[in-house]
């Protein structure tokens, strides 16, 4: 599980197995730069960033928890 915190500086975050990536997934089937994950006012998106073999997502339930430290803004 990854936790990441939106803010005014970081509103993208980049998915893959790359060096660069703030969400890094080590499997052979995931680009260096596979997928975006975006906060938006309306919600949080995730966009394939043209990778072989395209991008799945699995929601069982929604898990959004909010610290109390961290500003809340969803």
């Amino acid at each position: 599980m990854h936790m990441l915190i939106f803010n005014e500086n970081q509103t993208k975050f980049k998915m893959g197995r790359g060096h660069d990536s703030e969400v890094r997934v080590n499997d052979i089937s995931v680009s260096r730069c596979h997928a975006i994950i975006n906060y938006r006012p309306e919600g949080i998106y995730i966009s394939d960033n043209r990778s072989k073999f395209g991008t799945l997502v699995l929601c069982k339930e929604s898990q959004i928890k909010l610290l109390e430290d961290t500003p809340q803004i969803f």
